[in-house]
């Protein structure tokens, strides 16, 4: 289970606007609530625009650090009965963020804002704490400031975009507990892309056409979605209800999830950072990212070694087969 969530702030109203989710998550499950602040001297964070520079230079930026972390604590705990502390983190940014992320069981944040979090996806924060924190990180895509904050006491549907591997698998007991937490459906999702022939006459390509159809491309992977209905199986024993799906599609596998999502109505979407088969190379310009830039809903990413809380003894057990 969830006992601690880290919510990484910048200063910024942009940032703060992963709070309530963040809130809403450590209600359900009784976990205390992490507050950090990644300091970075070199910018000027919201809370200090009337902060002279002298003061600001001269060892203040600490102590506002300190007093802006402590308002926010205020009000979260004046409206909740969480338990909420507080952290300033001095530079190097990611380097603290992760080291302080080993307490953590889950990480909360706005895909972008200001300050040390500005673009928070390629080559920056969120992108590096995805791939180097040591426990799931959970992107809030929004666009702006003024865009509406997802329901989280409304998530009915996870969705796990699964490859075939046991390494994509590793994130089903995770998202397992948030199904359970929201008493919500999780579905297991495989997609499959016809193979495609490349008749080439170097240097130039002829044409491309797929070698089989459908039908017998879905023959071909039959064992994985046996696989996969085990899994439901046993998840639906653990408690949680699970259903496995298995879609053809010529379109590239993130557009699928896509369509998928919106047409099913999907709350969250948790998958691992990279698997096999099509989800090879799964970050950077990949399947990943591009569902964290363009999903509807909130992402959780999850390296393959990060800790997981296990739903049941006997699952946990058949993941590490």
């Amino acid at each position: 289970m969830l006992n601690t969530i880290m919510v990484p702030l910048d200063g910024s109203a942009f940032a703060e606007r992963a709070l309530p989710l963040a809130v809403s998550l450590a209600e359900k499950s009784r976990a205390r609530l992490h507050l950090v602040h990644a300091l970075d001297l070199l910018g000027r964070p919201e809370y200090a625009t009337d902060v002279p520079a002298v003061e600001w230079w001269g060892g203040g930026a600490r102590d506002r650090a300190h007093a802006y972390l402590l308002e926010l604590s205020n009000r979260i705990s004046d409206t909740t009965s969480l338990q909420v502390s507080a952290t300033v983190l001095d530079p190097p940014v990611v380097q603290n963020l992760v080291e302080y992320a080993h307490d953590a069981d889950l990480i909360v944040m706005a895909t972008h804002g200001a300050g040390p979090l500005r673009r928070v996806w390629l080559g920056s924060t969120g992108d590096q704490l995805a791939r180097n924190a040591p426990c799931p990180v959970l992107f809030l895509r929004l666009h702006d400031e003024e865009a509406p904050l997802p329901e989280i006491a409304r998530w009915g549907h996870i969705l796990v975009p699964l490859d075939g591997s046991r390494m994509a698998e590793s994130i089903l007991p995770f998202a397992a507990e948030l199904a359970r937490l929201h008493d919500a459906r999780l579905t297991l999702l495989h997609v499959v892309q016809p193979l495609i022939a490349d008749f080439a006459v170097a240097p130039m390509v002829v044409g491309m056409e797929p070698v089989l159809p459908p039908e017998l491309q879905q023959e071909q992977v039959r064992p994985e979605f046996a696989r996969m209905e085990m899994l439901a199986e046993q998840l639906c024993a653990a408690g949680v209800r699970t259903d496995a799906t298995m879609l053809v599609s010529d379109l590239p596998i993130t557009s699928t999830i896509l369509h998928f999502t919106r047409d099913r109505s999907v709350d969250l979407i948790a998958l691992t950072t990279h698997g096999r088969g099509g989800f090879e190379r799964l970050m950077l310009g990949s399947v990943s990212h591009h569902l964290i830039r363009h999903a509807g809903c909130p992402v959780l990413i999850m390296r393959p070694d990060a800790a997981a809380p296990a739903v049941a003894a006997h699952i946990a057990h058949e993941y590490q087969q």
